[in-house]
């Protein structure tokens, strides 16, 4: 029987990085400082979160274990191959969509220069991660 010691390493360590993802706790922190919540109110939220968002991917990475032994290996490759184009065509619609979408619009080297000076300040690359954007009623 194989040692659990490194599988359960292993586990904390990808869990650690997948929690470490800014769409799972920029998104808590916004609510928490828009909606004016307490320390014990945002924990609260944040433990109800994580519970549900970690049982919901025990639950699926079971019925995918058991999808898998219970159809022959030959429909379980299918599945798997199904599942990781549907992935793809989506990615690649949810990209292309948001790159077609972009309006065109003509930018004076002026308007660049002060564009790149604004842009400049700000954290790149954290978009990327970001999953849920909250939309607040303007007060």
């Amino acid at each position: 029987m194989a040692d659990i010691v490194p599988l359960l390493v292993g586990a904390a360590l990808v869990g650690v990085l997948h929690m470490s993802a800014p769409d799972h706790w920029v998104t808590l922190c916004i609510l928490g400082q828009k909606m004016c919540w307490n320390s014990k109110k945002l924990f609260s939220i944040s433990l109800v979160t994580a519970t549900g968002h970690a049982v919901l991917s025990a639950a699926l990475g079971f019925a995918i274990a058991v999808a898998g032994l219970l159809f022959s290996r030959l429909i379980s490759s299918y599945l798997s191959y199904a599942i990781g184009f549907l992935m793809l065509a989506v990615g690649f619609f949810i990209g292309v969509r948001a790159l077609v979408s972009k309006k065109k619009e003509e930018v004076t080297p002026g308007e660049k220069l002060l564009e790149k000076e604004e842009n400049s300040s700000r954290l790149k690359g954290i978009g990327y991660f970001a999953v849920l954007e909250p939309r607040f009623p303007q007060i």
